[in-house]
């Protein structure tokens, strides 16, 4: 069996800028994105991080128990964004990316994410985010649906700027596999010669 894994449909940023204090999270609300845990962990760690903020983009059936949550329990800094035209900006604005799924496939969005020099943190949920993130070396690989260490992750990363340098730089490194002359050159050797 071969695997030849989806490539970035963005060229790799250089030269990534941080300081914006933004988190970002992207993809459908549903059930299997659990977005629940990542405002549970944003919960716990908001008061010691005044000044970032959280934003999640995407739409789906758990919109209304997202919001509902964030007000209730009066959570600071944290945005449900919609769906984004532009989701380049995005990335450039972010400082580092979030997920906290049940289960994914190849997750796109940290590819994509990575193209742009973002760390990410993420649950090492079933299949895709331990092909794509190392841990503590382009981000953070947490035990699955482990809310406290999602937490403390986050946290950690939000107050380390040297690693978010660290991290970014091997993300960008990472990101050179998922290039579509890569990927094209995967299929070329393994398929089509095979």
């Amino acid at each position: 069996v071969t695997v030849i894994p989806n490539f970035s449909p963005f060229p790799i940023k250089i030269n990534k800028e941080f300081g914006h204090k933004q988190i970002v999270s992207i993809g459908r609300l549903t059930d299997q994105k659990n977005y629940l845990h990542l405002l549970k962990a944003w919960e716990k760690i908001f008061y010691r991080l005044p000044e970032w903020k959280l934003c999640i983009y995407g739409e789906g059936e758990h919109k209304v128990l997202l919001a509902d949550y964030i007000k209730v329990n009066k959570l600071p800094n944290v945005f449900l964004k919609g769906i984004t035209s532009n989701v380049q900006d995005v990335y450039d604005s972010s400082d580092f990316f979030v997920m906290s799924s049940k289960y994914e496939g190849l997750p796109m969005v940290l590819i994509e994410a990575q193209s742009f020099g973002l760390p990410i943190v993420s649950y090492d949920c079933p299949n895709g985010p331990s092909d794509i993130i190392k841990d503590k070396v382009n981000g953070y690989l947490i035990e699955d649906q482990n809310i406290d260490q999602l937490a403390d992750r986050i946290l950690l990363l939000a107050s380390s700027p040297l690693d978010l340098v660290k991290f970014s730089q091997n993300s960008l490194k990472n990101a050179e596999n998922y290039q579509p002359e890569k990927i094209l050159h995967l299929w070329s050797e393994q398929i089509f010669k095979g």
